[in-house]
């Protein structure tokens, strides 16, 4: 595309280092962002900021490594890319971890993971943001949740967060439709990312023994065939949430980017 859709915005991208965040991040910068990634490990990280440097053509990326679940991170990293940068204008809540288990397998601890990264972390990264968005009058949140979200055909603490991430999503469009500040989700269907590979790998594991599994690659709990989806096709419609000149009254939407395969 390369139109500059973004020339002179800001955006930090969470859990960016592969998968949709970094596609996100890299169609971002090609557009004219100035992009901070942010993910756990700073070997992967560094390696995937400079894959997008060369990939977009510009230095204006960068990289900062730490967990999202760290709140006093969460704070120093918004602190900083508004000092460095004068604004805050996008935030996408990428970063997420699954559990396909129903609720019969599914332990305190398992639950407790998921909804402080899926659910937790994402709350607080949005309420720190929109701070200092709200000085400007102007910013944009992109929450990436997923079609489970609605059609919870995967493990129940998963399914779950993401119900939570809609909702939470839906308020804050709510709370800010009068300051300049657009709030909306994107919901991935199925696609291949690291974190998919990761649960056909579990699931694997876990045959035999006595688990419920209920995530979608399977064809109990969903009846479909449609092949998964590539992380780069859920990149332009973030593109167009993201981008004022082309979403620029649309606030409050959950928008499915599934292929066909939930049909909500």
């Amino acid at each position: 595309m390369n139109i500059q859709l973004l020339e002179g915005k800001t955006a930090i991208v969470t859990g960016a280092s592969e998968g949709i965040g970094y596609s996100i991040s890299e169609l971002f910068a090609r557009e004219g962002a100035t992009v901070y990634m942010i993910a756990r490990r700073q070997e992967k990280l560094d390696a995937a900021v400079a894959q997008a440097r060369e990939a977009a053509g510009t230095d204006k990326i960068y990289g900062i490594a730490g967990s999202v679940s760290d709140k006093d991170l969460c704070k120093q990293i918004c602190k900083r890319v508004y000092e460095e940068q004068g604004a805050i204008d996008i935030l996408v809540n990428n970063a997420g971890i699954s559990n396909t288990y129903g609720i019969d397998s599914t332990t305190d601890e398992e639950w407790e993971a998921v909804m402080e990264t899926n659910v937790n972390a994402l709350f607080r990264w949005c309420r720190e943001a929109a701070a200092y968005m709200l000085e400007k009058h102007s910013g944009n949140i992109l929450n990436i949740s997923s079609c489970c979200g609605f059609k919870p055909l995967s493990g129940c603490a998963y399914s779950s967060s993401k119900g939570a991430v809609n909702a939470l999503t839906k308020n804050m469009a709510y709370r800010y439709v009068d300051s300049g500040i657009r709030v909306n989700a994107l919901l991935p269907g199925r696609v291949m990312t690291p974190m998919q590979s990761k649960n056909r790998a579990r699931e694997a594991q876990d045959a035999g023994k006595n688990k419920t599994n209920m995530h979608t690659w399977g064809d109990k709990y969903i009846n479909r065939d449609l092949p998964p989806l590539g992380p780069d096709g859920q990149a332009y419609p973030a593109l167009f949430l993201a981008s004022d000149i082309l979403s620029h009254d649309v606030t409050g939407v959950c928008l499915p980017v599934d292929g066909g395969s939930y049909m909500l």
